[in-house]
């Protein structure tokens, strides 16, 4: 660039340098051409060069030659270009020592105070920039910084000690200044950083009382109110928007803590969002999901398309599309949408629905040209469970080798995948083959003895084999306490108090299983001991329940016939 483009670059107010100040930034003036000095011929040659090498393009080598000219000089002219020159090139150690000099070498100068104290805060020196925010307001410039100056300590790791004593400057400022909005918005900012949220709502409220239309007081006052009551602050934030209606970023808090409690509401404030930024991906993500879960189906269905090819959006509207089609009856639809979900948080799941569809369409061939496909060019972070879907999928088309060989893969791969061995264990106990479960739960719990559901399979496959009774226990007791509320540790603590001879105890965590998790088996388990206490009407009671709940269960079924209470059992 030119000398001449590079000069009006370089001017920039400092208070601009402190990110996102909520004050608005002091007025931008072209600096004074540097006054004609009675330079020493080897300083004159050095500026002449500085020129030179700013024309072509060398900056690196104006500023140096600035630099120590500055120092040398101590000139006015030459320290405020030198400053200047520092700032544009984002030179954080030379910006602050020339604008400290600036400072001192003309006190009056507001450029050069604000540069002064954006710099030094830059670096961490709160202290001096306090000193020369305490210049400006008491010179009565304004905006004088010292807000600014509060959002970037707020925004720093400092350290509790200075941040209180930060807090007491700006308390006894506030005393000389108590009109000040800006001021008080600052000291509600260091208030809130040492905890004193009272005083931080005080001091927001007194900014906003000052200047009505101080919008990031009123959302500092929000931030306070939601760490004294968040009830209290949820009341508030529609009033505060209803004064503000175009920021939408409370706005879009609003709606967002709307979809806990009101889901139409938090549509309507997404809308009003979207009316303002009507390609905003993210929006029409958010509102999709919204009508989703307040059941509005074509609604969402209408938003969703909008963003199914957005990079940002696509993964998450397409599992949503393939979700909706597959609630309105349209599983080829579904299909589609799952089998085009790419890899991201949704694509397992994705991959799981479009195979199962695929499977009650008789789409076996496509399920599986769908799994190796992914398996041949997915990241690495997908194999694991990939290989399970396969197992999964060879299972369901009742191709049991084909299962055990991609378990036995998938653990080839994986070793310590405590998944996939746990998998493996309840097809292995499915097929009878005992021994084989019992070997691949042990090698999960030497991985990770607290798996609670492998705990949980040990002692129940233990227990429903009648062997190892008093290990069994064991097992299922550790699998609770880590998980207490879980029905089916709950069941199997029953089924094997049940082999025990501990009846009575066994029908009691039986039904507390069967409330938890209505289920045809736990209706099984504790019909069996029902009718065992001699408790036939509530057994038989028991079993139609269950019955309800899977006509073709073979849990039951056996049961009927080992008890003989199914029309061609052995009398």
């Amino acid at each position: 660039m030119s000398f001449a483009i590079a000069s009006s670059l370089l001017l920039s107010g400092c208070a601009s340098q402190i990110a996102k100040a909520p004050t608005p930034e002091p007025e931008q003036v072209a600096p004074e051409p540097i006054p004609a000095r009675d330079f020493d011929t080897q300083t004159l040659y050095a500026l002449l060069v500085a020129e030179l090498a700013g024309s072509r393009d060398r900056l690196d080598i104006m500023l140096h030659n600035y630099l120590q000219q500055a120092e040398t000089t101590q000139d006015i002219g030459v320290t405020q270009r030198a400053a200047q020159l520092a700032n544009y090139l984002q030179d954080s150690d030379a910006t602050q020592k020339m604008a400290s000099q600036w400072a001192a070498l003309e006190p009056g100068n507001t450029q050069a105070r604000y540069m002064a104290m954006a710099s030094l805060a830059d670096i961490g020196r709160y202290f001096e920039a306090f000193e020369h925010g305490r210049y400006l307001i008491s010179t009565g410039n304004t905006p004088h910084g010292l807000d600014a100056l509060a959002v970037k300590v707020s925004r720093s790791n400092t350290d509790n000690d200075t941040l209180a004593s930060l807090y007491s400057l700006y308390q006894q400022l506030t005393k000389a200044y108590p009109t000040d909005a800006e001021l008080s918005l600052g000291t509600s900012f260091l208030a809130y950083d040492n905890g004193q949220y009272s005083q931080s709502l005080a001091a927001a409220k007194q900014a906003h009382t000052i200047n009505r239309e101080y919008e990031q007081a009123y959302i500092q006052e929000l931030r306070a109110l939601s760490k004294l009551s968040p009830a209290d602050a949820q009341k508030r934030l529609p009033e505060i928007i209803k004064r503000f209606p175009d920021n939408s970023r409370l706005r879009l808090q609003y709606a967002r803590n709307l979809t806990e409690s009101n889901l139409p509401a938090a549509a309507e404030q997404f809308e009003v969002l979207l009316k303002q930024s009507p390609n905003d991906g993210n929006l029409l993500l958010a509102l999709g999901l919204t009508y989703y879960q307040n059941g509005q189906l074509d609604l969402a269905r209408e938003r969703l398309l909008l963003i199914e090819n957005a990079p940002g959006q696509s993964s998450t509207a397409r599992y949503y599309l393939g979700k909706i089609a597959q609630q309105q009856g349209k599983a080829q639809e579904a299909i589609s949408y799952f089998s085009r979900v790419p890899p991201s948080s949704e694509f397992l799941p994705a991959m799981a629905r479009a195979v199962e569809l695929m499977h009650k369409h008789e789409r076996a061939d496509d399920a599986l040209q769908l799994i190796t496909g992914y398996q041949l060019t997915a990241d690495n972070s997908y194999q694991e469970a990939l290989s399970q879907l396969l197992a999964d999928h060879y299972r369901s088309v009742g191709n049991k080798t084909a299962a055990e060989q991609a378990f036995n893969e998938g653990l080839r791969k994986f070793p310590r995948s405590e998944q996939l061995l746990l998998n493996r264990a309840m097809f292995y106990a499915g097929e009878q083959r005992l021994d084989d479960a019992v070997r691949d739960l042990n090698t999960l719990l030497a991985i990770n003895p607290d798996n609670p559901d492998a705990l949980n399979s040990l002692g129940y496959l233990l227990a429903d084999a009648n062997i190892r009774i008093d290990e069994a226990y064991t097992y299922i007791k550790r699998a609770l306490e880590l998980t207490p509320n879980n029905a089916a540790a709950i069941d199997s603590l029953g089924w094997v108090l049940y082999r025990m001879g501990k009846n009575q105890q066994a029908i009691g965590y039986l039904r507390q299983a069967l409330t938890l998790m209505p289920n045809d088996e736990i209706a099984a388990h504790l019909g069996e001991v029902l009718w065992v206490e001699g408790e036939q009407k509530a057994a038989i009671q028991t079993w139609k329940d269950g019955l309800k709940l899977n006509p073709d269960s073979r849990f039951i079924l056996e049961r009927l016939r080992r008890f003989q209470l199914l029309e061609g059992s052995n009398s």
